[in-house]
């Protein structure tokens, strides 16, 4: 379980040997749902490898003492912590320490090297799920960009079916994907082999209700593709300054709408 309600109910939770390819435009918030879903896991005593390749460690970490700790990122860095802040602060810094999660924010991977370092993991502390932000960072090479990003895209399939381990994968959107009101697979940037490959795929939006304004930090996960039922769509709320989404759909035995092919996700 990744601690979203809705995307719990809507496939299960994470699944081994599956991988799910997390999509959207820049600055939306794709690691900050991807960080929540695997510090979920460990918190649940299950190990995590985290490959953040645009982001330092102390900038991550930073979010998530932000996010356990409701002091934001921002008065962190400024040390405007107030004195009743910091035994909560310690706190959280201590319950990190013991989460069975592997960072790196090395910028030097190829898929070759992660299956090398996952398989190390899993022998050594049997991890269940990987983090790859972002896909287009990984450094394969190939004769142009859609053979890299099919190449990419087999081999990280691959690495989740053979080491038998669930996948995150953060990916970009194509500019015309954004624009849309219902993104669909064929939003994905790069290879059309991404889509193919992938278990399941979402697509993180800004929310537009047809009438009315704009919900602030309110976001639309969309399920364009999932091997264990149809399409379906979800809102979930950023929490006012802190790096963490909630669904905003709460006590339902089934907030998830499916969507038909050419209706707006709103």
């Amino acid at each position: 379980m990744t601690g979203i309600q809705a995307f719990d109910q809507a496939i299960g939770g994470l699944q081994k040997k599956t991988t799910f390819v997390l999509a959207g435009e820049p600055g939306i918030g794709k690691f900050i749902l991807a960080l929540q879903m695997a510090m979920a896991l460990a918190e649940a005593g299950r190990a995590v490898a985290i490959y953040e390749m645009e982001m330092d460690a102390d900038a991550l970490i930073g979010r998530e003492l932000a996010s356990r700790t409701q002091i934001p990122t921002a008065k962190q860095r400024a040390g405007r912590v107030g004195d009743d802040q910091w035994p909560l602060l310690i706190s959280a810094i201590e319950r990190m320490a013991c989460l069975p999660v592997y960072l790196s924010t090395d910028t030097h991977w190829t898929t070759t090297a992660l299956r090398a370092d996952l398989t190390r993991l899993k022998q050594q502390a049997n991890i269940e799920l990987a983090v790859v932000d972002y896909l287009y960072l990984l450094n394969d090479r190939a004769p142009d960009d859609n053979q890299r990003t099919a190449l990419i895209s087999r081999q990280l399939h691959h690495i989740a079916k053979d080491l038998d381990i669930a996948m995150i994968v953060v990916n970009s959107m194509i500019k015309p994907g954004v624009e849309r009101s219902a993104p669909a697979t064929a939003s994905l940037r790069g290879s059309g082999q991404i889509g193919y490959d992938a278990d399941l795929v979402g697509f993180l939006t800004q929310h537009l209700p047809e009438k009315g304004e704009a919900q602030k930090n309110v976001r639309t996960l969309t399920l364009t593709k999932n091997r264990e039922g149809g399409r379906f769509f979800m809102h979930l709320q950023q929490c006012d300054g802190l790096p963490a989404f909630k669904s905003i759909e709460k006590n339902h035995s089934s907030p998830l709408l499916p969507i038909r092919e050419g209706e707006p996700a709103v």
